[in-house]
């Protein structure tokens, strides 16, 4: 059924040459990439990260690193939990929080379970609003195998975590390595505990590159400027039709 539309859209460049590659579409396929709500999306509530502290038992002082996710295989959050129990070990202040649900729910908690993490990452459940999430977090962190362009990276961009993710799809669009945050590729996914561990280390080094993150996401994947280009596309196949 693609070729039944007029236009394809791909979320990030590397989904559109998936579809390109994948698909062999005769019709054109353009890129927009995802954005978010800029304004929404702004670390401003020190309440709600207290409260969300204080709801699992975390220090104050302490480091969270975070994720959000659905809770399948290409989010590998068995492999995140694994870089989590390694950082855990060489720093105590260090705490983390996944938000999410989905069919590995079951496995993952038996694998938290054996890494001894219980009372050191959390799993807080499905959440409608997860914006109070994002201001407890310090470090927002993906382990994933494959992406388009997550919404839930560029909204913890906007919220000024600070960013350690592979590089899988187009993240590696919006993350460039050591200036908005660090990446490292897919397979090596080990890899990620250094720039974890450097910021761990370094906790200015966190608000900085949270700063740079918020920076990021505000210049180059506004909502506003998707709903704009997304409007010109639109715009543009109507004068081509009438």
């Amino acid at each position: 059924s693609f070729n039944w539309q007029t236009l394809g859209i791909g979320v990030s460049e590397d989904v559109t040459q998936s579809i390109q590659k994948n698909i062999s579409p005769n019709i054109p396929v353009k890129t927009i990439l995802n954005g978010v709500n800029t304004t929404t999306f702004q670390r401003k509530n020190a309440q709600e990260r207290a409260e969300i502290r204080e709801q699992f038992g975390i220090p104050n002082d302490a480091i969270v690193v975070g994720t959000v996710a659905v809770f399948r295989f290409q989010k590998r959050l068995d492999l995140w939990l694994e870089i989590m129990a390694e950082a855990i070990k060489q720093n105590p202040k260090i705490y983390g929080i996944i938000i999410g649900a989905g069919p590995l729910e079951p496995m993952l908690k038996e694998k938290h379970k054996a890494l001894g993490l219980e009372e050191k990452v959390f799993f807080t459940g499905l959440q409608t609003n997860v914006k109070p999430y994002y201001e407890a977090m310090d470090i927002f962190m993906m382990s994933s195998s494959f992406e388009g362009l997550p919404i839930a990276l560029l909204e913890a961009m906007s919220m000024s975590c600070a960013i350690v993710s592979t590089d899988a799809g187009g993240i590696k669009e919006v993350i460039r390595d050591g200036i908005d945050g660090f990446t490292k590729p897919v397979n090596d996914w080990r890899e990620l505990f250094q720039p974890l561990d450097y910021l761990l280390n370094n906790p200015k080094e966190i608000s900085l590159f949270g700063e740079k993150a918020r920076q990021r996401a505000e210049q180059s994947f506004s909502m506003q400027k998707m709903v704009e280009e997304t409007e010109r596309q639109y715009y543009s196949l109507y004068s081509k039709s009438v």
